[in-house]
């Protein structure tokens, strides 16, 4: 014979009802786990949301509108590269001067600086149609360009894998 005792353990069929758990502690676990989650979701959605930069829109977005309330004021927006004179650090002093010369030459009205390049013999000028046309027959001037934004790939299909 065995020496175990005959007595029905809890939980076990035919030995009788299972305890009942203490009132409300599954459901305090569950809601716990679950305030948990969902705060640990909500730091890695605002880590990849600083990851991936603020949500103001990109600064391509911001010249663009810049440039076109500039032509409706009948100025426009154009990116300039000057003549004979080499990209680089080599060139940095000829870039400044003949960026220099062909300010003074183009005067004060009609024209606004927007960016001078330190390395690039450019500059973005924001101009009327009088100074546009005195660009164009400059002789320090090798290209006039209006400054904006550029589509290449618009109305084509990517090529499929």
């Amino acid at each position: 014979m065995s020496t175990k005792s005959s007595k029905p353990g809890p939980g076990s069929p035919g030995r009788g009802p299972a305890p009942a758990p203490a009132e409300g502690m599954p459901l305090r676990r569950l809601a716990s786990i679950g305030i948990l989650g969902l705060v640990a979701a909500l730091f890695a959605i605002a880590a990849v949301a600083r990851w991936f930069g603020p949500a103001a829109p990109p600064p391509a977005v911001e010249q663009a509108k810049t440039k076109t309330e500039t032509v409706a004021d009948g100025m426009q927006r154009v990116i300039v590269t000057l003549k004979d004179i080499p990209a680089g650090e080599a060139s940095k002093a000829r870039i400044a001067e003949a960026q220099d010369q062909l300010l003074k030459a183009l005067g004060s009205k009609g024209v606004r600086v927007v960016r001078r390049y330190d390395l690039l013999p450019q500059l973005t000028l924001t101009v009327n149609d009088a100074v546009m046309a005195l660009l164009k027959t400059h002789p320090l001037v090798a290209t006039v360009h209006k400054d904006e934004v550029s589509h290449p790939l618009e109305g084509t299909k990517t090529p499929s894998k």
